[in-house]
C-alpha cells in the first residue's frame, strides 16, 4: 500500500507529505475495524485500476479513495463530513491546489450514498468503486457482513438486524447500484443476488 501512496503523488508531481501515509495506516488499522480497513482500500484500488472510464481527474479520485473512511466511528454519523474536512486540510497542507482538495472534500461526502440523481464521472468511479463489495463472489461478501456486524458489536442483535435490513434494501431498490456500465455489467447480477440473500437472513 505504501507503495500505491508513492505513486499517487509521483503523478501529482510533488513529493509524499511526510508521515501522511503512516497516519493513514495507523487510521486504517484501528482496532474496531473489521470491514473499513487497508484491505477496503486494496479492493477499491483493484476495481478503481480496471476501470476503462477513465476521469478527467484521476487523481483526485485515487486520493478520495485514500482518505474517504479515514474517519470512521460506528456510533457517530458525520463520519464522512469529518474525513472529508482532515483530507482537504491534510491536502492543503501538502501544497495541493485549493481546487483539488475542495474536489476530493465533495467527492467524500458523495460516499454517504444518499443520492441517486445525476453525477460527475469522478463522483461515478467513486462510488462504485466504493460499492463494488455488495458484488463480491458470496463467500467474501459473506465475510463483508460479518466484518460489519462486529464493527457494529455494541448494537443489540434485533436492532442490527432491522438496521442492516433497511440499509440494504435501499441499495436494492435503486433502478441501479452501480453507475459506469462497465462495472454494472460486471457486478450488478450478483450484487443484487448477495443483497437479497442477505435480507432474508436478517429477516429469518
Amino acid at each position: 500500500m505504501q507503495s500505491r501512496w508513492l505513486k499517487t503523488w509521483q503523478r501529482l508531481g510533488i513529493g509524499a507529505p511526510e508521515g501522511v501515509f503512516a497516519t493513514l495506516n495507523a487510521r486504517y488499522s484501528e482496532s474496531h475495524r473489521k470491514y473499513h480497513t487497508l484491505q477496503h482500500l486494496a479492493e477499491c484500488f483493484a476495481l478503481f485500476d480496471s476501470v476503462a472510464t477513465v476521469p478527467k481527474n484521476e487523481s483526485a479520485v485515487e486520493l478520495a479513495i485514500w482518505f474517504h473512511d479515514v474517519v470512521y466511528d460506528t456510533s457517530a454519523a458525520d463520519n464522512e463530513p469529518a474525513s472529508a474536512i482532515l483530507a482537504k486540510q491534510t491536502l492543503s497542507a501538502a501544497g495541493l491546489p485549493l481546487l483539488l482538495c475542495e474536489q476530493v472534500s465533495n467527492l467524500i461526502l458523495a460516499t454517504r450514498h444518499d443520492s441517486v440523481g445525476d453525477s460527475t464521472i469522478e463522483e461515478r468511479v467513486l462510488l462504485d468503486v466504493d460499492l463494488s463489495i455488495l458484488g463480491a463472489a458470496p463467500s467474501r461478501f459473506s465475510e463483508f457482513e460479518t466484518q460489519i456486524r462486529t464493527e457494529y458489536c455494541w448494537v443489540s442483535e434485533s436492532e442490527f438486524r432491522a438496521g442492516r435490513a433497511a440499509i440494504l434494501k435501499r441499495f436494492l431498490a435503486r433502478p441501479f447500484i452501480y453507475r459506469l456500465p462497465q462495472i454494472r455489467t460486471k457486478l450488478e447480477i450478483r450484487a443484487r443476488r448477495n443483497l437479497m440473500d442477505a435480507i432474508a437472513r436478517l429477516e429469518g
